[in-house]
């Protein structure tokens, strides 16, 4: 670290010295331990090291900004030059900040070092687990890593950060087959700390390979339903909010006022039972971000509490450029609170429905519109889950959809980088190809 905070130092002093009005640098140190399995043997272990160097350099209202993999003296000189080169060929804008000076601090998050046998072993059992419990699973390949990064933060007013980080990782790449059917290429991954339990009692572990195997015998789904009540997954649900998140009053949007509730702050505009917070510092979340580039530590928000908008997710340059004031996080770090009611129960309630697992579409238009493929889906009839389907196209809308929900689950799923429950709402409509 401290090899780290003399390079980011000595950097932000060149950047003041060659006449930047403000700026700033953070240097990386990334540790990977991994090895590999492909076809249920391992095929693969090794150690790598990383460094890179983010430099951001405002001159005369403008911005110029290199990354680097190199934290050679040399290699930083010619960065640096580049950066003002770039600034001095950029577009002036008055919205470019950073922030006064803050505290300093140092965050210390996950695991200083790895157990790396006690991992090994764990991985090995995970693959012996699969095999007995769920036999249908072809495992195509698994990816175990330790990830250990170490980061020093200095910008031109004098903030300085420090962030240590470590975590075990599992990436699983899989499908089902039975007889001649296979599933489509199924995937999921997770962080963890602990290696106290074996994996397999994981509940993202478990809920995957469990829908997978339930996925054979997929039929397609025949014309238009009637009235649907969709169920998203937590999964599902995380990534349709991540699009509307993000487009539809995310940075773009506000910057160039498409966003349909850019003068609608602390009004209620969907369903008071809907609660989307933004939490880097909730102890079920993983890593998180725990600073900003523009020089500030973050901190848990609401974007929108009991149905009522409490504020944009926006960086300081498109708080300058709107007079909205810039978000706590910049991260996409979801937490949608609980319901009051089960899972079970709101397909016991469901006449007419299809639980999603996933969406493959675009983006949604400006004013929420969304259309896209339901993948890894479940039709529901009468209250049971009649099996999967295929072939099935969803479309609607984003703020129609919050308003008209039908319950949000108990059961929250936290995997370390969300906090989701299951959400079901009407007003979506569904249809076969």
């Amino acid at each position: 670290m401290e090899r780290l905070v003399n390079v980011t130092s000595a950097t932000v002093e060149k950047l003041k010295n060659k006449g930047a009005d403000f700026g700033y640098v953070c240097a990386y140190d990334h540790e990977k331990k991994e090895f590999n399995v492909e076809g249920n043997k391992f095929s693969l272990f090794r150690t790598t090291f990383n460094n890179s160097m983010d430099i951001c350099v405002y001159k005369d209202k403008k911005k110029g900004s290199v990354n680097i993999n190199n934290l050679s003296e040399e290699s930083i000189d010619e960065a640096l030059e580049n950066s003002f080169s770039f600034a001095k060929e950029g577009n002036e804008d008055e919205a470019y900040a950073i922030f006064p000076k803050q505290e300093n601090k140092n965050f210390v998050k996950g695991l200083k070092e790895s157990d790396s046998e006690e991992f090994f072993k764990r991985c090995e059992e995970l693959l012996a687990d699969i095999e007995k419990k769920y036999p249908k699973i072809l495992i195509c390949l698994m990816i175990c890593s330790f990830d250990k990064t170490r980061c020093a933060y200095e910008n031109t007013n004098g903030t300085k950060y420090t962030e240590e980080e470590g975590y075990y990782n599992i990436v699983l790449e899989f499908s089902a087959k039975e007889g001649d059917e296979v599933t489509s290429l199924n995937y999921f991954g997770f962080p963890c700390v602990s290696l106290d339990k074996p994996f397999i009692e994981n509940p993202v572990v478990y809920t995957k390979l469990d829908e997978c195997c339930k996925l054979l015998g997929a039929k397609p789904l025949d014309g238009k339903m009637e009235d649907p009540t969709v169920i998203f997954t937590p999964d599902c649900l995380s990534d349709m909010l991540g699009y509307f998140y993000n487009s539809f009053i995310g940075e773009e949007s506000i910057i160039d006022k498409t966003c349909l509730w850019y003068d609608k702050l602390n009004e209620k505009l969907v369903d008071e039972r809907f609660t989307l917070s933004i939490k880097p510092l909730d102890e079920r979340i993983l890593g998180g971000q725990n600073f900003t580039t523009q020089g500030r530590d973050t901190w848990d928000y609401d974007v929108i509490k009991n149905g009522v908008l409490k504020a944009f997710p926006i960086s300081l340059y498109a708080a300058n450029k709107s007079g909205f004031e810039p978000a706590p996080c910049m991260s996409y770090i979801p937490v949608v609170e609980a319901g009051d009611v089960s899972i079970d129960e709101i397909i016991k309630n469901t006449k007419n429905g299809i639980i999603v697992g996933g969406y493959s579409g675009g983006h949604p238009a400006a004013n929420g519109e969304f259309s896209g493929i339901a993948k890894s889906s479940f039709l529901v009839k009468d209250g049971k889950v009649e099996g999967p389907v295929s072939e099935a196209m969803i479309s609607g809308n984003f703020v129609t959809m919050l308003n008209n929900i039908v319950g949000l689950s108990k059961e929250l799923f936290c995997d370390g980088n969300k906090v989701m429950p299951y959400l079901a709402c009407k007003e979506i409509v569904v249809a076969g190809k």
